[in-house]
């Protein structure tokens, strides 16, 4: 997310947030002749842009101080949103236009001196789309946040534009800011079990307690090598935290069991770093955007926003899927952190945002993997949402002090991503504002 953008923790229950007064303005000769004043309760400094949430109403006044009678036929302010694809122009989906002057009970001619207009422009929840930009007949979509960052393939923008028209051989004049839109998820709550240990602060009850609230993956056998020469299986068994919805600013909590009948292997396995589970976000542009069948190498854009962080619980006990005996087994838990500033799930037809856990072969000295070391073994689709449910205790992290996140290397590059043609956008940057 921009910098200048706030996070989603805007929402949060406090005192009210002071009312900030945005001023943007046109001059000439050194002298100011048109002013947008923008009134927003969402910013957090004057140095952001102007933020608003879903079902808010955009309000401010625009000013104009003219010296001598200027034949200006109209002066409107119009709230747009569009999508940009990086060497395209851009698609708009939103235009909100409020005539300011002449109001319809006037008559327009020469305006002089100073005057203010002001103005109210809701925001829509949902919006058409015309079919030339991914639209079907009928159909509305829901409004996308503003979506702009550094070396992005495309980019959604909202901005104010002010409209200044003049007569014939006269020159137009338009005054344009940008602000920012960032639409509310809430996602759902979880079982009973696992909030009574939110609440007390206990440790997080496991699949075998909460059954109800984990996803199970289905079991895995991974095939390979020790120390070039011993040929070994390593089976597992992850589980994500249901729902799979996950808010802002908390863990992805999950348990992994692991067990083998080479116990060196199965060492080798909970080692540190060895263990690599992603959050990853795929940015899916034009018409694979809504459609999964279109989702192409070339118009699909993955990059990991979190690994994993594993430490031992204890022996889990599973047997192997072929025996009915009991085999060396580790249970490791683990979390996720889903950064604040990362963008939640979103469709929209010219641009989406998704979310999946991908589950990659162990990485350690001494075993290769019989598979690609960087063909993911498991992935699971979620959901990242930018409330946690209300009136629930938030999700806390379980991990010992001083665990740290392994690096995650350029996990981009190895599961290749960024290539075929892709790198072509990395030296792009956009700036708001």
């Amino acid at each position: 997310m921009d910098s200048n953008l706030p996070s989603y923790s805007a929402q949060s229950q406090g005192p009210p947030s002071p009312i900030y007064a945005y001023e943007y303005f046109l001059e000439n000769k050194g002298k100011t002749w048109l002013k947008l004043n923008v009134k927003n309760l969402r910013s957090t400094s004057k140095s952001s842009v102007p933020v608003f949430f879903d079902n808010e109403v955009v309000t401010g006044s625009v000013e104009v101080s003219l010296d001598k009678p200027e034949g200006i036929k109209s002066i409107a302010i119009t709230l747009i949103g569009g999508t940009t694809a990086v060497g395209q122009e851009e698609a708009l989906f939103l235009e909100r236009r409020q005539q300011l002057w002449p109001e319809p009970s006037q008559i327009n001619g020469p305006l002089q001196g100073q005057h203010s207009w002001p103005f109210s422009i809701a925001i829509p929840n949902d919006v058409p789309l015309a079919a030339r930009y991914g639209g079907k007949p009928g159909e509305t979509y829901r409004l996308p946040p503003t979506f702009s960052e550094r070396a992005s393939p495309a980019y959604i923008d909202y901005k104010l534009m002010v409209s200044v028209k003049r007569g014939v051989f006269r020159s137009d004049s338009t005054l344009v800011q940008t602000i920012a839109f960032l639409p509310r998820t809430r996602g759902d709550a979880p079982t009973s079990v696992r909030q009574k240990a939110y609440e007390s602060g206990q440790p997080l009850p496991g699949p075998d307690i909460d059954p109800d609230g984990w996803k199970d993956l289905a079991p895995l056998t991974l095939k390979g090598i020790l120390f070039g020469s011993k040929e070994v299986e390593i089976h597992s068994r992850l589980w994500l935290a249901r729902p799979l919805s996950y808010a802002q600013g908390t863990p992805i909590h999950l348990f992994l069991d692991l067990s083998s009948n080479d116990a060196q292997a199965l060492d080798i396995a909970c080692g540190y770093g060895a263990v690599r589970i992603f959050l990853i976000r795929s940015v899916v542009v034009g018409s694979g955007a809504t459609d999964a069948s279109k989702t192409r190498s070339d118009n699909t854009f993955k990059t990991s926003v979190g690994r994993a962080v594993v430490w031992y619980t204890g022996e889990s006990g599973p047997r192997s899927p072929s025996a009915s005996t009991t085999i060396p087994s580790r249970r490791l838990q683990g979390e996720i952190d889903v950064k604040q500033s990362i963008k939640p799930n979103f469709d929209f037809p010219t641009l989406s945002v998704k979310y999946e856990i991908v589950f990659l072969p162990y990485h350690a000295t001494g075993f290769v993997p019989v598979t690609h070391k960087d063909q993911p073994l498991q992935s699971e689709p979620v959901n990242i949402v930018t409330t946690y449910p209300e009136g629930y205790a938030s999700p806390k992290s379980y991990a010992p002090p001083g665990y740290e996140i392994p690096m995650e290397g350029n996990y981009n590059n190895v599961m290749g991503f960024l290539e075929n043609g892709n790198q072509r956008f990395l030296g792009h940057h956009h700036a708001m504002g």
